[in-house]
């Protein structure tokens, strides 16, 4: 591969990253905490010593867009394979770094890298008379530390990611590096996100004064306007012109409506999208689809509502919602039927 053509391959990869709506989020719903166990597979070397298996990893990080950055370290102790060696442990602290690749929906691909020191303990005999005398020693060792892993992944909640996948460690020795196959699943957590979504939730509800939500009549909202209040069905949210951007007031209408769905799993929701009559039929049809699954991802995300219970129809502008009034901003609404 050509210098200039693996150059463009590095900015079509990390080009995403730098162009992520992430940047509208507070900076501190990017920390995450992961937990995941792991599995070895002995090779080389380390089958002289013992078959390492199950174990642990914890990583405190931060991902900027696309891009992870972690501290890592965890624990493994497994017992020698052969008589002279009773346990093996050691314990790796490493700098990790990577990038995540949504694919499609809640899916996605997720490549790291890690580079850091490795400490182990050998508990071990010098002779079969130290055997029966329990006359054991431990030597401790440190040893440069990589490893790199590719994960699938799943992300059924904004704060939620659960992976799996495998790669390969290497312990750097003097005689060479000692490869230790692995595979390794977890998930990760971005507690600030769930911090901040309650803040955002109580300011909101602050910033409506008297008007509260969940006890007011069934299908009204009212708008706070220059112009003064204007009542519109509670059971839409509305966009910016041409595109799929919900205009941010009617955010806890959709809040509800997840809160309701998330109460009782009996209930299912249509979502149906419409636009202003401006513009090709088809490019109407595609922004009303897209305002709707905009919702219906939302409800997935925040609210763990299933797909399943999500119907999406759009209209574009072949039809008009059920409320509208002269202006076309009430046409650029995706309606939230509840049944």
């Amino acid at each position: 591969m050509s210098g200039k053509i693996r150059f463009l391959f590095i900015i079509i990869l990390v080009f995403p990253a730098f162009t992520s709506h992430a940047q509208e989020n507070h900076w501190s719903e990017g920390i995450f905490l992961e937990a995941s166990g792991i599995y070895y597979f002995a090779s080389g070397a380390m089958q002289g010593l013992g078959d390492p298996g199950f174990g642990f990893r914890g990583a405190l990080g931060y991902q900027f867009r696309q891009l992870r950055f972690a501290l890592e370290s965890g624990y493994n102790s497994f017992p020698g394979t052969n008589q002279l060696i009773s346990q093996v442990t050691f314990t790796p602290l490493v700098f990790k770094f990577g990038y995540e690749l949504p694919l499609a929906s809640i899916f996605g691909l997720q490549a790291d890298a890690n580079i850091g020191v490795l400490f182990s303990e050998i508990t071990r005999y010098s002779s079969a008379a130290d055997i029966v005398n329990n006359n054991a020693r431990i030597d401790r060792y440190t040893a440069p530390f990589a490893g790199a892993r590719l994960y699938a992944t799943i992300t059924p909640l904004d704060f939620l990611k659960i992976y799996a996948g495998g790669g390969a460690d290497f312990i750097i020795e003097s005689s060479g590096p000692v490869v230790l196959p692995v595979v390794e699943a977890g998930i990760s957590f971005k507690p600030f996100i769930v911090i901040n979504e309650a803040a955002r939730r109580e300011e909101q509800a602050s910033a409506t004064g008297d008007i509260v939500f969940e006890s007011r009549s069934e299908n009204i909202t009212i708008e706070e306007s220059a112009q003064g209040r204007v009542v519109r069905l509670r059971n839409a949210v509305y966009f910016e012109a041409d595109s799929s951007v919900m205009i941010e007031m009617y955010r806890p209408i959709l809040d509800e409506a997840g809160v309701r769905l998330r109460a009782n799993p009996n209930l299912r929701i249509t979502l149906r999208g419409f636009t202003a009559p401006f513009g090709t039929e088809q490019g109407r049809t595609e922004i009303s689809r897209a305002r709707a699954q905009y919702c219906a991802d939302y409800l997935s995300r925040h609210f763990g509502i299933d797909p399943s219970r999500i119907r999406i129809e759009s209209y574009g502008a072949l039809r008009a919602p059920e409320y509208r009034d002269a202006s076309w901003e009430s046409y650029r609404c995706v309606e939230l039927i509840i049944q």
